[in-house]
């Protein structure tokens, strides 16, 4: 009787998993397969390329948008997006990005580039950094990725001086870095037919290759209600038009207002935010604190800081690398230290760098009145300067990207 019951049981604890399993139906649908993205300014014209019915390629290389057609689902769906990059020439650390182009936005990334229309200007007129936030006719791009090159992943792999340099902790250098990330929260985006862009900020003719795909999950459930969502930007300053460099935290806070719909709720926002400036002082090796104020009330602060990046050493073949002197139970050690180990502002060469989700309580918004204002503000940012070494005048950049995106549910 008891090696009945432990049979019936484990049947009934399979068929459990088997309806889990059966929950979704899985598509995948391919974006990039190893597109080129690279820096040519003398043979590319700034005008968008339009290299075939379903790709723009712009800003001399740098950034490629796709025309997509994904399914519009019916019941519940969940959106995964994968990324992988390799090296094709260029041996840097650079940012990436992934984002949509609002359907609703009537200026935008491809006109711009044609010369039809002209971003709206900052605020602030004496910050030359204009297209960052919602103007009129105009909507930035949304995030839905952000990513770092490592340094020469795949295309350096056998060069003499990385074989050297080769820690005995890596086995062999890889030959991809690949990012995923749960885009889900961006699916009335991302059905039908939409503008999805990529951006990696390369100088270099080689540049990179790069592939994508994006996952759709559809349940198969009856009642498995589809999601109803309302997504609106609120800032992102990552330089796709190549504007100034975005120091504009250093002089002052970025403030932008927005009408919600009195039916959404379950308000939160995604925000990246990643500090750049690679130098000892420079706002990439020095934490700095973050704040986001609604009506102005603080609702987060959090200093992005990210320790972990000794761990991506195998992607990164040609990073710099130094002999430092290390105390270890009382001994002095000679240990390699390479560029790509330190600690930095929120990401590492061959991260990605994951959205903070802040949910919105109500006690923050007036009643009253639907017009909300978000406020954001990196007290101590640096700005750019210039610094004279050795009788040689250097430029220090610094700068932050930081995108915010607020999301509610019908």
């Amino acid at each position: 009787m008891k090696k009945l019951i432990i049979v019936y049981i484990v049947l009934g604890l399979s068929n459990l998993f088997s309806l889990s399993n059966d929950r979704f139906i899985e598509n995948d649908y391919q974006i990039l397969n190893n597109e080129n993205f690279y820096f040519k300014p003398d043979s590319v014209n700034t005008n968008p390329i339009i290299k075939d019915e379903e790709t723009t390629i712009i800003d001399h290389g740098r950034i490629i948008i796709k025309k997509v057609s994904l399914p519009i689902t019916k019941k519940f769906t969940e959106l995964t997006l994968t990324i992988s990059l390799k090296s094709n020439g260029d041996s840097w650390d650079k940012t990436g990005s992934c984002f949509i182009i609002p359907k609703e936005s009537v200026i935008n990334m491809i006109n711009v580039s044609q010369g039809k229309n002209t971003l709206p200007k900052f605020p602030i007129d004496t910050e030359d950094f204009d297209g960052i936030i919602p103007a009129k006719d105009y909507l930035p791009p949304i995030e839905i990725m952000r990513f770092f090159t490592p340094f020469g992943v795949g295309y350096f792999n056998n060069y003499e001086q990385v074989k050297e340099l080769k820690p005995i902790y890596v086995h062999s250098w890889a030959d991809s870095v690949v990012w995923q990330t749960d885009v889900t929260d961006y699916l009335p985006l991302l059905e039908g037919e939409f503008y999805l862009g990529f951006f990696v900020d390369t100088w270099n003719k080689g540049g990179y290759l790069v592939s994508a795909d994006i996952r759709v999950k559809e349940s198969q459930i009856k009642g498995d209600k589809k999601q109803k969502l309302w997504i609106y930007p609120l800032l992102n300053t990552v330089n796709y038009h190549a504007q100034n460099i975005p120091d504009l935290f250093a002089r002052h806070d970025i403030e932008t207002s927005v009408t919600i719909p009195l039916k959404v709720k379950s308000l939160h926002i995604n925000y990246i935010s990643t500090g750049h400036g690679g130098y000892t002082t420079g706002d990439e090796f020095n934490t700095k604190e973050n704040l986001i104020y609604l009506n102005n009330q603080q609702i987060f602060s959090v200093s992005p800081w990210k320790t972990d990046c000794h761990a991506y050493r195998h992607f990164n073949p040609t990073a710099g690398v130094w002999s430092d002197t290390l105390t270890y139970h009382g001994k002095l050690i000679n240990e390699r230290i390479a560029s790509s180990d330190y600690a930095r502002s929120g990401w590492a060469p061959g991260s990605d760098s994951k959205p903070y989700k802040i949910k919105l309580n109500d006690i923050y918004f007036n009643k009253k009145d639907p017009l909300s204002v978000f406020r954001f503000s990196i007290p101590k940012a640096n700005p750019t300067y210039k610094e004279t070494i050795d009788g040689k005048e250097e430029t220090r950049f610094n700068c932050w990207l930081v995108s915010a995106v607020l999301i509610g549910e019908y």
